[in-house]
């Protein structure tokens, strides 16, 4: 995967391919549905048009109701996970990424066999209230060792802290703040790429 920009409008999503991104995630935090519809259709579209693979946060039900091809996947959150019909998911085509922070959560992530699993937050951030505490790299390396699924890592993702992770296993990082302005996330590209090239496939 890479670098994944979280993104809160489609009106970023142009710029992330041009920056390097390969895929990007859309997390729309209003509630008012009409509008979060019309913005995924939206990033859909320029996604499309942008050759970046889109993945939703938590909208999965009006994803599963598109025509295929309309995004290339839906992120769950644990809560998400529990009300989710995880086989229309996959009936879809859907690429499915969960989010997890410990062994517990990465278990029941993996029932509901994702393509991927974010475990985080890797270190401080920001970008939201800690409900858990940061994992660090020794706790993020623990949790990828013999997992059968890529890892995603999250939280705190700077392009200093890029070749611990890739060296503790991860197969990319999800990116609010660093990834933020296009030279941000050119920067965070361009280091994961390093990184990843550094470091061999974790087994």
């Amino acid at each position: 995967m890479g670098i994944c920009p979280l993104v809160e409008s489609a009106a970023r999503i142009p710029a992330l391919a041009a920056a390097g991104a390969r895929y990007a995630q859309l997390r729309c935090k209003s509630k008012d549905r009409a509008f979060i519809e019309a913005e995924i259709t939206k990033a859909a579209a320029l996604a499309r048009a942008s050759g970046l693979r889109l993945i939703v946060n938590d909208h999965w039900s009006y994803c599963c109701r598109q025509p295929a091809g309309f995004v290339a996947g839906v992120h769950l959150g644990q809560e998400d996970l529990r009300g989710a019909d995880v086989a229309a998911i996959h009936r879809k085509g859907l690429l499915l990424g969960v989010s997890a922070h410990g062994y517990a959560e990465a278990a029941r992530a993996l029932a509901a066999a994702p393509g991927y699993v974010s475990f985080g937050p890797v270190h401080p951030t920001m970008s939201k209230v800690l409900e858990h505490p940061p994992l660090g790299i020794e706790g993020f390396a623990r949790l990828c060792r013999g997992l059968p699924v890529p890892a995603i890592a999250i939280g705190g993702i700077k392009p200093a802290t890029l070749p611990e992770l890739a060296a503790a296993g991860a197969a990319g990082a999800a990116a609010i703040q660093a990834a933020a302005t296009a030279a941000g996330l050119r920067e965070l590209c361009a280091a994961w790429k390093a990184a990843a090239a550094a470091s061999p496939p974790c087994k």
